[in-house]
């Protein structure tokens, strides 16, 4: 992710610079969410954290807010599992690493691939097949996927060892939500 004018989150970023980017994108809750996101004068894991908080309870109030005009389950994740490679520790999983994964072409990039990464293709394949057989990603020996549900505000962990977790600390979430569903 980025902290602002493109750069990366794997340099060094101020508490100021974390309070001024979180001012801008939070606007009146910024207080309250970034008092919960503490750090010294380095707020690069701060600002990681805050970003992926953010990222994912803005996918939870949306499906919060749909949740009253249908009647078929959400089935929310995070894919935890890390990419081999050089980028692997500053990068860690992200926004939309799980695709080799899941339509089975890690063979197409060239990365140190281990035995732990092709249990967690199988596992992603598994429920996506699942998913497109049924509408439900739940099948055979698979750990359980539980719908989505705002009260609980637990995702599936996706890694070679799925499992249900909270998105994150539940002070986090619940200012996070009370910010993404204030009226405008």
């Amino acid at each position: 992710g980025a902290v602002g004018g493109g750069r990366l989150l794997t340099t060094q970023v101020s508490r100021a610079e974390f309070e001024k980017q979180g001012a801008a994108m939070l606007g009146p809750d910024a207080g309250a969410i970034l008092a919960l996101y503490p750090s010294g004068s380095d707020a690069q894991e701060a600002a990681r954290a805050r970003g992926h908080d953010g990222t994912m309870m803005s996918g939870a109030a949306w499906i919060a807010s749909r949740r009253a005009h249908t009647l078929r389950p959400v089935y929310y994740y995070d894919f935890e599992h890390v990419m081999p490679g050089a980028e692997a520790a500053a990068y860690g999983s992200y926004h939309s690493s799980e695709l080799p994964y899941v339509l089975d072409t890690l063979h197409a990039l060239n990365r140190p691939w281990t035995e732990s990464d092709y249990r967690a293709s199988a596992v992603a394949q598994a429920y996506w097949v699942n998913f497109i057989k049924t509408g439900n990603p739940n099948g055979g020996a698979l750990p359980q996927w539980t719908a989505f549900d705002p009260v609980s505000n637990e995702v599936m962990g996706l890694s070679e060892a799925p499992h249900m977790r909270p998105i994150t600390q539940p002070a986090r979430a619940q200012a996070f939500l009370r910010a993404f569903t204030r009226p405008n």
